[in-house]
């Protein structure tokens, strides 16, 4: 874990999106597995450094790695997201939006009350 958050920070931005990409949950092409620890707030913990990153490969990765875990923790993921967005970050809405497109697809209340504060 502390290899992964000192990552978080590396100049190369291939090692910062590795952080999100090696602990998605979901990944299409590997095995499922359950968030770190089975706490996804390990996840979003390593996470939160890479939400204003500068570069939108990165963002995008984090995004989806968001997606994974609003499948499996949807409160935990939603209220974390809902968290992010009242300190105003920067890129929150691109992220944000990708990150809910799987609960706003299937109707979650909670996520479209999200969505429509951006």
């Amino acid at each position: 874990m502390e290899t992964l958050k000192t990552w978080s920070y590396d100049p190369n931005f291939h090692v910062r999106r590795l952080v999100s990409e090696e602990t998605r949950p979901r990944l299409p092409w590997a095995k499922r597995m359950n968030a770190l620890g089975g706490d996804p707030l390990r996840n979003l913990d390593l996470l939160e450094p890479l939400l204003n990153d500068g570069l939108g490969y990165v963002r995008r990765s984090v995004a989806n790695h968001v997606n994974d875990l609003t499948k499996d923790y949807k409160r935990v993921t939603i209220t974390w997201i809902a968290d992010k967005l009242c300190r105003g970050w920067e890129h929150g809405p691109s992220v944000v939006r990708h990150a809910l497109r799987s609960q706003v697809k299937s109707g979650d209340p909670d996520a479209l009350a999200i969505i429509k504060e951006l």
